[in-house]
């Protein structure tokens, strides 16, 4: 008869946990993919049908342009950002360069520093050059910046696959008799096609989300590509502006579907080598050429990462644009507007932090239960849900910002919420468009506490509270600190969605840029580029020295945990 009730107990349990999954998924999909499904609907479908406004756009020669400029800059910039990643990642895996830490925090710098500050500096820089100044306003401009802006994404995704590779294949290839060449073209390259294939596919879908680059080099210079031909065309409050960006998002959806559909096809043909081990050893030696091989290297690295910068610094302490700048007219009085006497900056600040640490609270609530659901449980409607909350990261900036608008606006017959233009779309924008990150950090976490932690506590009679509390949390401590802080860091200087978003007080750091440069104050967007500098130099001196303290502390707790168990 126990028996009876006990398994009588666990169905309802499970009835009761199951229900509550279904409630969950429905509001993930509610507000991380039926916006998006809506926009289509608005600009596709009419009520007569298919929207013959779909050719009339495709036929304007403006839009032809935005769309041949956008396929230009993907292959282009990708193909810069591929043989400079790849380059790197090799240098990094396999060569014995000296300085390797140094190397890769300038190598990540590109990442880090928001691409509209880059391309400032890159404006800037290009003023102070002894050979002339440079057109950036220009498609080669643009597919330059993005060129040297996100090889990183390839890097990243590169360097690891290559130290995987294992060595006893490269010496079979060498002691047969194959030169270096044999072994780079034989082992090497294809042996790390899936790092290379993944970053590629990463760089070329974020050269064509981009929105920072293209707005402040082609708006200027009469370059349209589709991200900022979909933001134009909604800030032109036209009375089909909607209609006409959505069919813009439309085909930018297009040729994001397309790319990841070829990565899919490539990836089929190459094994992934993640379940071997990592190696730290360096297998080429530079030998007498090492040094001449630094000089070019670091002194690429700080010419593309830093050097701009300064140029940045030097416009920021101008008294007026395109004036030379000396000891005598140095002054700080661009920092003092911006700071003190422009009323939006202290507010845009103030709304940047407010959102980036309110979307990262709120995304660490949901990746918990998600994490450790996929995890420990990992049933069907886990995995959806987690495939729900990648779309709004998938897609581009400008494109979910369009599906929140037309969503929020009435989101339903009758319904009008009244949450466009006001602060809460901005959050609601951040969650969904960062909740994923946190979540992939959480299940890597979750992956790497061992169940038996969790049953050692069970049978010494801990309960739920007691196993998160002593056991779970401690140990998921530095994977959920890194979560937060890479969404707070990519929310604080967020701009593509901001840019659709923001409203009269509800500014945030990088609209307070875009204005400036729009309104021709480069000296202000300057300055307020260096202070943003300043504040994520700080931020990223913070969390190292956060994590540092987190993983010895959590070491020491793992290591008393298992002589306790």
């Amino acid at each position: 008869m126990s028996n009876i009730k006990s398994n009588s107990r666990k169905e309802r349990i499970s009835i009761r946990s199951f229900s509550l999954w279904m409630v969950f998924l429905a509001l993930v999909f509610l507000f991380f993919v039926y916006p998006f499904l809506k926009m289509l609907n608005f600009g596709v479908w009419t009520e007569d049908g298919f929207s013959t406004t779909y050719f009339e756009i495709l036929g304007e020669t403006r839009i032809q342009s935005a769309i041949r400029n956008t396929i230009w800059i993907a292959i282009f910039a990708t193909l810069i950002n591929t043989v400079l990643g790849v380059f790197f990642a090799w240098l990094v895996a396999y060569t014995d360069i000296r300085g390797k830490k140094l190397l890769q925090i300038l190598i990540i710098m590109p990442l880090i520093i928001p691409s509209y500050i880059v391309t400032l500096s890159w404006v800037e820089f290009s003023r102070w050059l002894p050979f002339g100044n440079i057109d950036l306003y220009s498609l080669g401009g643009i597919i330059f910046v993005m060129g040297i802006s996100h090889y990183t994404l390839v890097y990243l995704l590169s360097v690891n696959v290559l130290r995987r590779i294992p060595l006893s294949l490269e010496e079979a290839v060498s002691t047969s008799g194959g030169s270096r060449w044999h072994v780079l073209f034989r082992v090497t390259i294809p042996l790390g096609m899936t790092g290379i294939i993944g970053g590629m596919i990463v760089a070329v879908l974020s050269n064509i989300e981009n929105f920072g680059v293209p707005a402040f080099l082609g708006i200027p210079g009469n370059v349209p590509v589709l991200s900022t031909a979909i933001y134009q065309e909604v800030v032109s409050y036209g009375s089909d502006s909607f209609a006409r960006g959505s069919i813009l998002s439309f085909v930018l959806i297009l040729i994001t579907g397309f790319i990841i559909l070829m990565q899919w096809l490539m990836m089929r043909r190459f094994r992934s080598n993640d379940e071997l081990n990592i190696s730290h050893t360096p297998r080429v030696l530079l030998g007498r050429g090492r040094v001449w091989v630094e000089i070019l290297v670091y002194g690429f690295l700080v010419v593309t990462s830093i050097v701009p910068l300064f140029a940045l610094v030097r416009t920021s302490l101008s008294p007026f644009y395109g004036v030379d700048l000396t000891f005598e007219n140095m002054t700080f009085k661009n920092f003092e507007y911006v700071l003190f006497d422009y009323n939006s900056t202290a507010s845009a600040i103030q709304n940047s932090f407010m959102l980036a640490f309110l979307a990262a609270l709120i995304g660490l609530v949901i990746s918990l239960v998600i994490g450790y659901a996929i995890v420990r449980h990992n049933k069907w409607y886990h995995r959806l849900n987690e495939m729900f909350m990648a779309i709004p990261y998938s897609l581009p900036g400008t494109v979910l910002a369009l599906s929140l608008i037309i969503f929020w606006i009435q989101p339903f017959p009758g319904v009008r919420p009244g949450v466009y233009s006001t602060f809460w779309i901005l959050l609601i924008a951040y969650v969904a468009r960062f909740t994923i990150l946190q979540v992939r950090a959480a299940v890597s976490s979750f992956n790497q506490i061992d169940l038996s932690l969790e049953q050692a506590a069970i049978s010494s009679g801990a309960g739920w509270f007691g196993r998160w509390k002593s056991i779970i949390m401690p140990l998921l401590t530095p994977g959920l600190i890194g979560g937060i802080l890479l969404v707070v860091f990519t929310a604080l200087t967020e701009l593509t969605l901001s840019a659709l978003l923001w409203s009269s007080g509800n500014e945030t750091i990088g609209v307070v840029v875009f204005s400036f440069e729009q309104a021709g104050y480069k000296v202000y967007s300057s300055a307020f580029s260096v202070i943003i500098i300043g504040i994520l130099l700080v931020g990223g001196i913070i969390y190292y020295a956060l994590t540092t303290w987190i993983e010895r502390r959590t070491h020491v707790d793992e290591n008393n945990h298992k002589k306790r168990s």
